[in-house]
């Protein structure tokens, strides 16, 4: 969980050519085991129904997820979502089961979503990944620590960086009444925040969590794509938080003819 204070508001949407929206239902399962919480259960359940969703609609074979999923699986299946975007949850209807198992005698309890939903897919030439290059400072944090992002772009493009958090929200961080220009031209640099930020990036873990598993999003939209004076800011308020689905339609209404996404999954610990 990344703590950020800016606002602002307001919202409208553009035409995108390149893609066809897809309607879709899966199944995503997550154990309850060890320390895994029913929260955090139904969040891991949750991220592989949306990278099964996105996967199933882009026409790729789908992952054969184990069903004890750890945290770096988690981080897999974040990372599965670049292959399109999810724009609408219509239903998620959850269920639960038990899990025989050899290792015990009582088994594990189950958690289950049946996902629907809409996903917006493209033609595999439509997302660039080699456009842009992104790091995080440490892949693994403890409450307190600051975080920064570095990337450089190899096409002008606009930059937009998001968290997706432990719950599966996104808030917003890039850009913002502090840093307003996302425009990063071809053999630039970002980094953020700046050295000194009055805005800077504090990782924290939610409430009665031990560890969480988070991302961050960072995507380029090539120069041209929209006028000078788009309002970035107004679209997509750095600090407000929106659901997963919201924040993905808002980047898939844009009229972009190639779009670059890196993914940046990073664990953050209460302690050492």
């Amino acid at each position: 969980m990344l703590k950020v204070h800016l606002f602002v508001i307001a919202v409208f949407f553009c035409t995108n050519i390149y893609a066809e929206i897809k309607e879709v239902t899966v199944t995503g399962m997550a154990v309850i085991y060890d320390n895994t919480t029913l929260e955090s259960a139904k969040i891991q359940a949750l991220n592989q129904a949306r990278a099964l969703a996105v996967e199933k609609a882009a026409g790729v074979s789908t992952k054969r997820f184990s069903l004890l999923q750890d945290q770096m699986l988690v981080a897999d299946l974040i990372k599965s979502f670049a292959r399109g975007f999810i724009v609408e949850e219509t239903r998620l209807t959850w269920q639960g089961s038990w899990l025989l198992s050899p290792e015990t005698e009582l088994g594990y309890p189950v958690v289950k979503i049946q996902w629907q939903g809409k996903v917006q897919s493209y033609a595999k030439n439509v997302f660039r990944p080699n456009a842009i290059n992104a790091e995080l400072n440490k892949s693994t944090y403890v409450n307190g620590d600051h975080m920064s992002v570095e990337l450089n772009a190899y096409e002008d493009v606009y930059i937009l960086l998001a968290n997706y958090t432990a719950k599966g929200d996104v808030i917003p961080l890039y850009p913002n009444e502090y840093t307003p220009n996302n425009l990063l031209l071809s053999g630039q640099s970002l980094h953020y925040p700046r050295a000194n930020s009055k805005n800077p990036l504090i990782v924290n873990t939610y409430p009665n969590s031990l560890v969480d598993t988070e991302a961050i999003l960072a995507i380029a939209i090539p120069k041209g794509t929209v006028s000078k004076d788009y309002s970035w800011q107004t679209i997509f308020p750095a600090g407000q938080k929106t659901s997963y689905a919201e924040y993905s339609k808002k980047i898939a209404a844009l009229p972009f003819n190639w779009v670059a996404e890196k993914i940046l999954v990073y664990k953050v610990y209460t302690n050492n």
